[in-house]
């Protein structure tokens, strides 16, 4: 009598809910379609574990053993280097994200990077003094046989690693580098616009068009930048900003007085398609551009936000990540990133600009997923007292990245865009030695593709769905399906082919259909997230014991 009293209760509570409008009826709703034949967009960017492709000192080694000690580079000269087929990168690959380092140059002078096959343009990746270790982050477009050229002004030993590459027809397209500003007397810019107009004032901002320049689209969403302070007066930074946007709280370029500091930056293009550069202090400013994000990309840009700052005192977007203490010598810290700010939960990797504050030696910064040991890579090389930025493209694992410290350092870290988690669909498994029904299995894979995120569970074709994380078979069929975390979105039609359900807890529902009320054996039903309606069709199911739903 007592499973007979809830379940009446239960019935009342739906049909309470249709009178009052909470439930939708099934008119005008439409079905979701299964997700199984839905074309996954190209990728703009494929994040990879950051993997050394080139050291030219002695007895420093490579991924694979190639471009390994072979000594300094002679001044004026150009090194080809191979980067398909290595590290991770396909070899039909359009473009890499590296991080090149130049190592104890000789004199002043610059690194270019470009397509291999090509003239090396007006351009510069890496700007240097003698002595230093200078690191940047650029977006090399490949060129013949599957290499990038460096240049260097000087003779310097070069250090370069790979975090990730744009796959053939990316949405992250690839231009030859082009200078699209020099504040600088007498210097010339691609097209001869923002050449020679004088330094930037303390407090300053350049408002800088660039979409329609140096192969930019009109439509562009974003572009990639390398942004170089010249002999700034004083201590300070550059931020950039889309135009139109209030300044945010986040710095691309960090400079002492005299220097010469370059950094990459994805720059989300703002009003009039202009991108904004401020400075804290008087500077000159260079600006060349190497890509860009074509509307609708893959890759998302958003405005710079801080995601962590160790310093005492200082905030972040939304008050986390301010841990109030410095990396010690050899720390790692977890930083958690998705969830966070503008970056989704199910995101697969961020660009992000880490900057190490006031090292107490010398040392570098390493930044990687934290699921895999850490790698032989370095992201930002720093001395004694140095405030030192570089752009990271970042893969993360359950929604954080590692950040390791040899030296002890305050961080800072900003994100200025995201990479949207996307996967090929689930093929349906052969079901014929299962538990499960075909029609069982089939309804399973559409469940998966319709809301699988980052976070998912490894349900693959390969295996029987009896065994799949959260799915419990017996000899009816497939009986149970428990997946509170680790979905998101539409709940597809077909769920109403799991007719042998008997419990169904279901997380991160974004709609569900009407053929729910096909599933007549469900005793205890849970379903939350963001939905709107729920079809009346829930009142069939009279042997409930158990209902819940949660937004």
């Amino acid at each position: 009598m007592r499973v007979r009293a809830q379940r009446s209760v239960i019935s009342m509570l739906v049909a309470a809910l249709v009178a009052t409008g909470t439930i939708a009826g099934q008119a005008g709703l439409d079905a979701p379609p299964a997700a199984a034949a839905v074309a996954v967009p190209t990728e703009a960017i494929v994040p990879l574990e950051p993997a050394r492709l080139l050291d030219t000192r002695p007895g420093e080694s490579t991924v694979d053993g190639q471009a390994s000690g072979e000594g300094r580079r002679a001044a004026g000269s150009t090194y080809e280097l191979t980067v398909v087929g290595r590290g991770g990168v396909d070899a039909d690959a359009d473009a890499v994200m590296l991080n090149v380092t130049a190592v104890f140059p000789q004199g002043a002078g610059f690194l270019t990077v470009f397509p291999c096959g090509t003239d090396r343009p007006l351009a510069s990746s890496v700007n240097y003094g003698p002595g230093d270790v200078v690191p940047n982050a650029v977006l090399a477009k490949i060129g013949t046989d599957g290499k990038v050229c460096i240049y260097s002004l000087a003779a310097t030993d070069i250090v370069v690693d790979v975090n990730g590459f744009v796959p053939a027809g990316g949405s992250l397209a690839t231009v030859e580098p082009a200078r699209l500003l020099d504040t600088r007397p007498g210097e010339e810019t691609v097209d001869g616009e923002f050449s020679g107009v004088g330094s930037v004032q303390a407090g300053g901002t350049v408002e800088l068009t660039v979409a329609g320049r140096g192969g930019v689209t009109a439509e562009a969403d974003a572009a990639m930048l390398n942004v170089t302070a010249v002999f700034p007066a004083a201590a300070g930074f550059l931020t950039i900003y889309p135009c139109g946007a209030p300044r945010p709280l986040a710095s691309n370029v960090n400079y002492g007085p005299g220097d010469v500091v370059p950094n990459a930056a994805l720059a989300k293009i703002g009003t009039g398609g202009k991108v904004c550069i401020y400075s804290l202090a008087a500077t000159d400013i260079v600006v060349d551009v190497n890509g860009f994000v074509g509307a609708g990309g893959r890759l998302i840009p958003t405005e710079p936000q801080r995601f962590a700052d160790s310093r005492p005192g200082e905030d972040t977007i939304d008050g986390l990540g301010t841990s109030r203490l410095q990396l010690r010598a050899g720390e790692t810290r977890r930083i958690i990133i998705a969830g966070r700010g503008s970056v989704p939960t199910d995101a697969a990797a961020v660009l992000t600009n880490v900057t190490a504050v006031a090292p107490t030696d010398f040392g570098f910064l390493t930044v990687w997923p934290c699921d895999v040991e850490r790698p032989l890579a370095s992201n930002v090389n720093y001395g004694p007292g140095d405030v030192v930025p570089n752009a990271v493209l970042a893969k993360l694992s359950a929604s954080a990245f590692c950040i390791f410290s040899l030296a002890p350092a305050d961080i800072v870290i900003d994100v200025s865009a995201y990479v949207p988690f996307s996967a090929a669909p689930l093929n349906p498994p052969d079901c014929s030695a299962s538990l499960a029904s075909q029609a069982e299995c089939n309804a399973l894979t559409d469940i998966y593709n319709s809301m699988r995120t980052a976070t998912s569970p490894p349900w693959t074709a390969d295996t029987d769905p009896c065994g799949w994380t959260g799915v419990g078979c017996n000899n009816d069929g497939v009986v149970a399906l428990d997946r509170a975390t680790g979905f998101s979105g539409p709940v597809p039609s077909s769920i109403g082919d799991l007719a042998e359900l008997t419990r169904l807890r279901l997380g991160g529902a974004t709609s569900v259909p009407p053929e729910i009320g096909r599933l007549t054996k469900l005793t205890d039903l849970t379903l939350f997230g963001n939905m709107t309606d729920i079809p009346s069709s829930v009142g069939d199911l009279t042997d409930l014991t158990f209902l819940a739903f949660r937004s």
